[in-house]
């Protein structure tokens, strides 16, 4: 993605203009970056400063790269090298956005803030998955979603049980089922029945994920029909 970055009116801020100061601004590399709960992303771009009528590097100045909510925060502060180039990395427990900008200095005025968006997939597991065999060659597969503090929204809140024959190649998926709104870290229990799409064959069951949630499988189980 092509780098970001306002140009601003050299030495303003808030629309006043800061005696003894020059202006600054900060390009970013992307706008935009993605990661899982866990992992950093790393927060990266160029500050220029001012001068003879021109944008040039900015060496040695403290650029802040921060990220907050009513419920916590997040920032780094790297510092420019002699290119104006700067680098650091930011670990966030959700997706949200950054605000990136040049920190005043005694000749310099703060810069204007650059927005970084940043999803961050949060983790997921499947537990306790069972097929049971019914009349008619009917199965029900239940287990329980774990997605930790909250529920996924109503778009990704879905299970697939898929079906393989040999257990590790070809899975298809034979059914879809939505969990139950209960306590995510308790597990959502989710259950669907359906005709077994053959013999015998290996299930298990498969959240997608998002941009939002890391995809999540549960271990495969082998079912035989009578």
């Amino acid at each position: 993605m092509a780098p970001t970055g306002r140009t601003g009116v050299p030495g303003r801020r808030d629309g006043l203009r800061v005696a003894g100061q020059v202006g600054t601004r900060v390009l970013l590399d992307t706008d935009e970056l993605s990661t899982v709960e866990g992992e950093p992303v790393t927060v990266s771009g160029r500050a220029e400063v001012w001068i003879d009528d021109d944008w040039r590097p900015l060496a040695g100045a403290t650029v802040r790269a921060l990220w907050s909510t009513d419920s916590g925060a997040a920032a780094v502060r790297p510092v420019t090298d002699a290119e104006g180039r700067f680098s650091g990395e930011l670990l966030m427990p959700r997706s949200g956005t950054v605000q990136v900008n040049v920190l005043p200095g005694t000749y310099l005025d703060a810069s204007a803030e650059e927005p970084l968006k940043v999803e961050v997939a949060r983790a997921a597991s499947i537990g306790s998955f069972a097929v049971t065999v019914g009349t008619n060659s009917r199965l029900t597969a239940q287990g329980r979603l774990y997605t930790g503090e909250s529920t996924p929204s109503d778009a990704d809140n879905k299970v697939q049980i898929q079906y393989s024959a040999d257990g590790a190649t070809g899975w298809t998926t034979v059914t879809a089922v939505v969990p139950g709104f209960g306590d995510p870290q308790e597990g959502s229990l989710f259950q669907g029945t359906f005709a077994a799409p053959a013999g015998q064959g290996h299930y298990r069951a498969y959240f997608a994920g998002s941009a939002d949630w890391q995809a999540a499988y549960s271990e495969p189980v082998f079912v035989q029909l009578p």
